[in-house]
């Protein structure tokens, strides 16, 4: 068997190290990219500059004694919320509004107007949730005169 001389076998072992090297550095470069890639928050500044005015809003909220139960099906792409107040009696005439995020992704879906149902209390609305996994639902109710906002992370299977 015939040896390799020296002066190959090196130059081919170094430019074997730069190839296996650059294909690392791609392969990190389209894995870092996959599903969206690095995202910016949106109006971070603003929500940082804001966070003692929201921290207020939330402990007003909570004072209220409210509950809100929020589901969603990803088929019928449907979001529903029944609001009851500290004794539990549905809450009527509410306006109600939903963000639709997803935890992974810095923007979201979309905000929707959840309209009352039939039901005492019930408010419902439609928007496209573009399939199952993770959502974070951002609930906001007022009657005129009180706040309430709550918040949910729903599984979609």
């Amino acid at each position: 068997m015939k040896r390799l001389p020296p002066n190959i076998v090196w130059p081919a072992a170094i430019i074997l190290l730069l190839l296996s090297n650059i294909t690392v550095a791609v392969g990190t470069l389209v894995v870092a990219n996959a599903r969206g890639g690095v995202q910016v928050i949106p109006n971070y500044y603003a929500e940082a500059v804001a966070w003692d005015s929201l921290a207020t809003m939330r402990q007003d909220s909570d004072a209220l004694g409210w509950e809100a139960e929020i589901s969603a099906d990803h088929r019928s792409n449907r979001v529903e919320a029944v609001i009851t107040d500290a004794d539990g009696l549905a809450i009527d005439g509410l306006e109600v509004t939903v963000l639709v995020s997803r935890p992974q992704r810095a923007e979201p879906i979309g905000s929707i107007r959840l309209d009352p149902t039939e039901k005492t209390g019930s408010y419902s609305g439609s928007i496209d949730l573009g399939g199952h996994g993770l959502f974070d639902f951002a609930l906001t109710a007022t009657d005129g005169t009180s706040r309430f906002v709550s918040s949910r992370r729903i599984d979609l299977n």
